[in-house]
């Protein structure tokens, strides 16, 4: 099954959209881009900012914000 982040990415790539590209759209660090694309979430500094992120970055590459957050959090609830 596909991540969210290799399906953020592949959304992204599908637009030829650059990460560069997001980061100034959504004034979100290429770096934190980066840990979404690879699900590491461990560099981000709080859950809500994870979440407004990936709102973020679901906008911006044109993919419906609520489905990336439910996904999310289907993922964090097998985790815990």
């Amino acid at each position: 099954m596909e991540s969210i982040g290799e399906y953020l990415k592949k959304e992204r790539e599908l637009k030829a959209i650059t990460l560069q590209e997001i980061a100034t759209i959504t004034r979100i660090c290429t770096r934190y881009l980066q840990d979404l694309e690879n699900d590491d979430y461990s560099s981000i500094p709080a859950e809500v900012y994870v979440r407004g992120f990936l709102r973020a970055y679901a906008k911006c590459v044109g993919l419906a914000s609520n489905e990336i957050i439910s996904k999310y959090e289907m993922k964090r609830r097998g985790e815990n």
